[in-house]
């Protein structure tokens, strides 16, 4: 068991996460540190949190395993900090929905934070966001993409441990490979929604919107209302792999059309059959 874990930005995701570690009694004490200080004293106040960091991270400095819960584009600063303030022997990791860009990041830090960090991703979230919006159940039976930088099984199992206890399921996968398949599985599905729900507002008349649709484009809205920060760094520094799915997608589109101005309504029926029998089997 870890003596003092260190929630590394408090927002939504990571108030979730620190109640889900309180709530399980997996470490002694729960650190945080978010640039808001509002965050910060809400999550002591709520008891999500033991205590939190100012600037000068005397509580980083004690901890022993350290969770970067703050925007992708922002690691390289937070890297920066960690780097300066790792107690040794702590383990750093993240939960992050890219994992290529942080080789970058660590190149410009020490061999013992480069040695010490393990990639993580937990497969859940929500369209809501900040501190206010933290769930007591978020993590209860999801998967966790974990990603190794280096070969240190030791870290590989500390940190499989680590999320089990909080109950979810681990899956080991290189960094590579999760950057191109979350490009499709979760970046590509939540950009149609930000392009369909802006076309959709566009043809609908201005302030009339609920009459006009139904539970269908709610679940695209909800995607669509997605903190736009965090989903600017994932498709910025994901590009290469999204403009791939977008391509993909945009060939798949272009053959359904074909079959919708062929007219043949056995040919719309097939193919609509065959999803159904992929996602039944």
């Amino acid at each position: 068991m870890f003596r003092n874990i260190y929630i590394f930005g408090l927002g939504m995701m990571g108030g979730s996460l620190a109640h889900a570690i309180k709530r399980g009694k997996n470490c002694k004490k729960v650190y945080a540190y978010d640039t808001c200080r509002q965050s910060l004293l809400f999550a002591k106040k709520n008891l999500l949190i033991d205590d939190y960091d100012d600037k000068q991270f005397t509580l980083l400095k004690k901890s022993d395993l350290i969770i970067i819960c703050a925007p992708v584009k922002k690691y390289d600063e937070i890297f920066k900090v960690i780097d300066k303030n790792i107690s040794e022997n702590a383990i750093v990791s993240d939960i992050g929905s890219i994992k290529t860009n942080i080789t970058t990041s660590l190149d410009n830090c020490s061999v013992s934070l480069r040695r010490s960090f393990i990639g993580s991703h937990p497969l859940t979230g929500s369209e809501k966001y900040g501190i206010r919006n933290y769930q007591t159940n978020l993590y209860n039976n999801q998967y966790v993409l974990i990603s190794p930088f280096n070969k240190n099984n030791g870290l590989l199992k500390e940190i499989t441990n680590f999320w089990k206890k909080i109950g979810c399921n681990c899956i080991t996968i290189k960094p590579r490979q999760h950057d191109s398949l979350l490009a499709l599985t979760s970046h590509l599905p939540h950009i149609t929604s930000f392009v369909l729900v802006k076309n959709i507002l566009s043809k609908c008349p201005q302030g009339e919107i609920d009459s006009y649709t139904g539970g269908g484009f709610r679940d695209f809205a909800r995607l669509a209302n997605s903190d736009s920060e965090m989903w600017e760094g994932i498709i910025s520094l994901n590009k290469s792999n999204i403009i791939n799915s977008i391509d993909e997608f945009t060939n798949e589109i272009k053959n359904f059309k074909k079959i919708v101005k062929n007219g043949k309504s056995t040919e719309i029926k097939k193919y609509i059959e065959k999803i159904h029998k992929k996602l039944n089997s």
